[in-house]
């Protein structure tokens, strides 16, 4: 029997060799200067370690405790580029508000055969690394687009 971290290592080597062979195949960037870099090593540090926190957030919890922590990586995308300077509509900043309320919700629902409080805790701060490191590259894999795209439409990281 093959163990999750090698499955889990399998994928990842998988997806490394199609995503070298599509960058083989297309036009290079023109440029690559230091903010590009850095955005582009950050999102593959949140590719390559959102989705093991998860996986360990799933061993240890519920599912229905760790994935919806885990879903608001896009939510918490939003949030990092507002914190460099975007903006958004304020019915964004009411839906963010909402899925806040939502994952509270969800994560301090009882339920009859709930695991052990520690265990609950971390599985709980797991899943928000994951959403946390995920969140960082959906951010940095927005920016990275915006500014290698061969016509960007503009230098806003969030356009609403």
């Amino acid at each position: 029997m093959i163990g999750s971290g090698s499955v889990l290592a399998w994928v990842m080597a998988v997806g490394l060799v199609l995503d070298v062979g599509a960058i083989a195949l297309t036009r290079a960037p023109v440029t690559l200067d230091g903010p590009t870099l850095r955005y582009m090593a950050v999102a593959g540090f949140g590719n390559a370690f959102g989705l093991p926190l998860l996986l360990s957030s799933l061993r240890l919890g519920k599912v229905g405790l760790a994935t919806s922590i885990a879903s608001t990586e896009s939510a918490v995308g939003a949030v990092y580029s507002v914190l460099v300077g975007a903006h958004m509509p304020v019915l964004a900043y009411g839906l963010l508000t909402l899925t806040v309320v939502g994952v509270v919700l969800a994560a301090c629902a009882e339920e009859e055969d709930a695991i052990l409080g520690e265990q609950r805790t971390l599985a709980a701060g797991l899943a928000v690394a994951s959403a946390v490191v995920s969140g960082a590259s959906i951010f940095a894999t927005g920016f990275i687009s915006s500014h290698l795209s061969p016509d960007p439409p503009s230098r806003d990281l969030v356009t609403c």
